[in-house]
């Protein structure tokens, strides 16, 4: 029976879908006693491209020397969060210090739409 049959009955709730594939494939590759990435054909590359999330700092000149270290550790995307008054003009100075990384920011909803 395939994972996809067996996740039916949890409807409405995509990430715990994933979740519970994710663990079938890695039961798989378990019982097969093989690393996931070969039963599943990869190994094509040595490296993936990866990133870090990085909280909101004290201050720009703290973020941007923590988005340094990260980009030395080798992290090669940053997503930094942000809030109202902690946005546009800390996004533009991060830019002018690493313009060619590329960068996301995230609110984690502390935005919302004005009602009229």
């Amino acid at each position: 029976m395939e994972a996809g049959s067996l996740s039916q009955g949890i409807r409405g709730h995509r990430m715990a879908r994933g979740g519970f594939e994710a663990a079938c494939w890695d039961l798989e590759a378990r019982m097969a006693g093989l690393p996931l990435w070969k039963l599943i054909g990869g190994g094509a590359r040595r490296e993936i491209p990866c990133g870090v999330s990085i909280g909101i700092q004290d201050s720009v000149p703290q973020l941007i020397g923590k988005i340094g270290a990260e980009i030395e550790a080798g992290y090669q995307r940053i997503k930094m969060k942000i809030k109202p008054g902690w946005d546009v003009d800390v996004i533009r100075a991060v830019r002018r210090e690493f313009p060619d990384v590329p960068l996301m920011a995230d609110a984690n909803s502390a935005y919302y739409a004005s009602r009229w």
